[in-house]
């Protein structure tokens, strides 16, 4: 049923929603964790000096797979 909280596994794969047992100050702890390894990943990958950044051609590829793990995993529990 719509709106039920039988709904909810199907539309969490369509969205985000916030876990039961986070108040806001972990939230955005958590917010504020993934973020940071997002922007230390990003500068790994255009620093020229980092030999082992992935070319430009895989660049989106690599930005793609760091933000697929960061989703996976759950800093908080």
């Amino acid at each position: 049923m719509r709106g039920s909280a039988e709904s909810q596994p199907l539309a969490s794969i369509f969205s985000t929603f916030p876990a039961p047992y986070l108040n806001h100050f972990q939230a955005a702890l958590v917010e504020m964790t993934m973020t940071a390894f997002l922007i230390a990943a990003l500068f790994a990958f255009i620093d020229e000096r980092n030999s082992f950044a992935p070319s430009k051609a895989f660049f989106p590829l690599a930005v793609g797979l760091v933000v697929a793990a960061l989703g996976g995993v759950p800093l908080v529990r």
